[in-house]
């Protein structure tokens, strides 16, 4: 019933929607809104970024919205969806945007891992094997994009030394050594990876 009537509503409001909306439309994940917002500052003339979160919007009016400038007409740094969005320039000089995971939300994930790891101590290494290899692989879906890649390697590294401290605290006769962990993430845990590609040809392909 609730498929029904989403796919009558879309089709409703479908022709209302401008090309530059994105949230809940189908066929448009955040990646098409993220690669959206890189094009247009790398090719177009934007001099600031709006950055509103409308959630309790009319009972918080009078909080300051946040606007970013940057002296050279450029946005400097702005969060959106989750990464950090850094205008740089690439090894040619060409300015460019890079785009690198929230450190907000790196840490509040890291943090409700840790949480979580502390409630399955006692889980076997297979099973425990198992959970993260779908946190790092689910983590890399999302984050991985283009020089996004010291970021995917350092959720994954603290991860590692998370399950390091839980197998200590598990095994008391026994210390487990940084060498052997190593070992064993090399084996149960995937390497990091960049599965989404950049902002233009994604966008050539939709268009």
């Amino acid at each position: 019933m609730q498929r029904a009537m989403v796919e009558v509503l879309n089709a409703v409001y479908e022709v209302d929607f401008l090309g530059f909306s994105y949230g809940f439309r189908p066929q448009r994940s955040p990646h098409n809104a993220l690669d959206a917002v890189v094009e247009a500052i790398e090719g177009r003339k934007v001099n600031w970024v709006l950055d509103l979160d409308i959630r309790g919007f009319f009972d918080a009016i009078d909080h300051e919205w946040l606007i970013k400038e940057r002296g050279e007409g450029k946005p400097d740094t702005f969060d959106f969806l989750g990464f950090s969005h850094i205008c740089s320039k690439s090894r040619r000089g060409k300015f460019t945007v890079l785009r690198k995971t929230s450190a907000k939300k790196l840490r509040n994930k890291l943090s409700k891992l840790k949480k979580t790891m502390r409630q399955r101590l006692h889980w076997s290494i297979p099973d425990l094997c198992k959970w993260l290899k779908s946190v790092i692989v689910g983590h890399c879906r999302y984050y991985g994009v283009p020089w996004n890649g010291k970021s995917l390697t350092r959720f994954r590294s603290e991860i590692i030394r998370m399950w390091c401290r839980s197998l200590r605290r598990r095994s008391q006769k026994h210390r487990i050594t940084w060498k052997r962990m190593s070992r064993i993430a090399k084996r149960w845990l995937p390497n990091p990876f960049i599965c989404h590609p950049y902002p233009l040809q994604r966008m050539r392909v939709n268009t």
